[in-house]
């Protein structure tokens, strides 16, 4: 059987993949080469931007009762609070950071995706593939796959990657990080976020959902003793820590593919980009891709859109990843100086600086993905490129006002979308009352909620959706 897309890999961002594909009408075959799902917690951050798509896709309640809400970040060295940065004026219906275990969030995906008619197939690996007269020949380790499209969503290694001859390009940190999920009795509050700084480099601590349990992520060998240890001289020196279910040391890269797609072929998440965990990106950026991704290629492959809409797939996506990479590089950076001065002046800023609330807007605005936009940047009201504001429609929101919808939105006074009847969008009318509403003003709302025109001349917007 020829499916339109096969989908390479079934962690997080080849299961969002699968599910964007498929409430958007098209056939999709996923495979992995693992024989389970993995047990182990991984990637635990949730942040806004993804919960915003999970409501989207109307399974965002499952995760917000797994998962414990982390309202706020400190930042602590010497046992002084040097940073306290909160996340509740975030522009967004979900402000905080939502701590979830990796395999916990792979369940709930894959669980989703059956329910639209659609199996992971395990123990089944890509081997090689051929793009040939508009279609990819894949080689499996259980037979062959004709597919329209191949979306490669498998990994760090991706054998997808390799196959397309695409380089993987940029550096390793030369230290060594650890982390331990743990039990932690001590003093602080377990729904917040801690960094404590010292001479001898960074220790993370994130609350996990169950109660008194933390992932804890420093520079040292992953013992419970030295755990504890570290605990003690960092934190509170009269902590306790047991019952460690998970442990493990890894390495950071910062690496990105010189190219996102090859004709039919394109990649996505860890295949695509890989980076320092500073900040929780790694996995979000993931869901971010597979978002931008799903919507241009079901439209292309529809015949309603054409084929260069998915060169923005990879203009607009590989920009976001340069910019992340660099930014993570920074950071992990400025997290584990060892200079005494470097610390002090390290400290002294953040001191001063995290007490600005432009700071802390900027900062959680940036952790949450709700700061990322994409060109074009026009000067009208909310800028095109930019994500659709929390704002409300008359009297409902506009997040609600998407939910479950899979097209277009225009918005506009009535009698400029009285002249937009022939575009394939849904049409709002929007009063004075709305609060980025702009006089004369029509705002196109792509699938993923971004903004992708603003013009108030109907003649323009009916030319954007004429050069989809």
């Amino acid at each position: 059987m020829e499916h339109d897309v096969l989908v390479v890999g079934a962690g997080p961002t080849g299961l969002l993949m699968a599910i964007e594909l498929k409430r958007r009408g098209l056939s999709v075959r996923i495979i992995d080469k693992s024989s389970a799902p993995s047990d182990k917690s991984k990637a635990i951050a949730i942040q806004a931007r993804t919960l915003e798509l999970f409501d989207q896709i109307g399974i965002v309640d499952r995760f917000l009762k797994q998962g414990i809400r982390i309202g706020c970040a400190n930042a602590v060295s010497r046992g002084k609070i040097l940073a306290h940065v909160e996340f509740k004026r975030l522009d967004s219906p979900y402000p905080f950071i939502l701590s979830l275990e990796q395999c916990k969030t792979e369940e709930i995906l894959q669980d989703h995706l059956a329910t639209l008619g659609v199996k992971v197939e395990r123990n089944v690996e890509l081997l090689s593939l051929e793009q040939k007269e508009g279609k990819v020949k894949a080689l499996l380790s259980k037979g062959q796959c004709s597919a329209s499209w191949l979306i490669g969503c498998d990994g760090a290694h991706s054998t997808t990657r390799k196959a397309l001859g695409l380089s993987f390009a940029g550096k390793i940190f030369p230290k060594t990080f650890a982390l331990a999920d743990v039990q932690i009795d001590w003093k602080f509050p377990h729904e917040e976020f801690f960094l404590f700084f010292n001479e001898q480099g960074i220790l993370v601590v994130v609350p996990l959902p169950e109660a008194k349990r933390y992932r804890v992520i420093f520079q040292s060998t992953p013992t419970l003793e030295e755990v504890q240890r570290l605990l003690r001289q960092f934190a509170d020196p009269h902590c306790a820590v047991k019952e460690p279910r998970w442990m493990t040391e890894f390495s950071i890269h910062s690496r990105m593919a010189e190219k996102y797609f090859k004709e039919r072929v394109f990649l996505a998440g860890d295949a695509a980009h890989i980076h320092s965990p500073a900040g929780g990106q790694g996995m979000n950026t993931g869901f971010q891709d597979a978002s931008n991704l799903a919507w241009k290629l079901a439209l292309v492959h529809q015949g309603k859109a054409d084929p260069l809409l998915l060169d923005t797939y990879e203009v607009e996506r590989q920009h976001v990843a340069r910019r992340l990479l660099k930014g993570t590089a920074i950071a992990t950076h400025m997290g584990t100086l060892k200079n005494p001065f470097a610390i002090s002046v390290r400290n002294w800023i953040l001191s001063k600086v995290s007490r600005r609330r432009f700071f802390q807007q900027k900062l959680t605005r940036t952790i949450s993905q709700i700061n990322i936009h994409y060109p074009p940047n026009l000067a009208v009201g909310p800028k095109a490129g930019y994500r659709a504001p929390n704002v409300m429609i008359g009297s409902t929101d506009l997040y609600a006002l998407c939910r479950g919808k899979t097209g277009f939105f225009v918005f506009g006074p009535q009698e400029c979308l009285e002249k937009l009847s022939s575009v394939p969008a849904e049409r709002i009318p929007l009063g004075p009352d709305c609060s980025f509403y702009e006089q004369g003003v029509i705002y196109v709302i792509r699938p993923d909620l971004y903004i992708g025109c603003v013009s108030s001349d109907p003649a323009c917007i009916a030319s954007y959706f004429a050069k989809l």
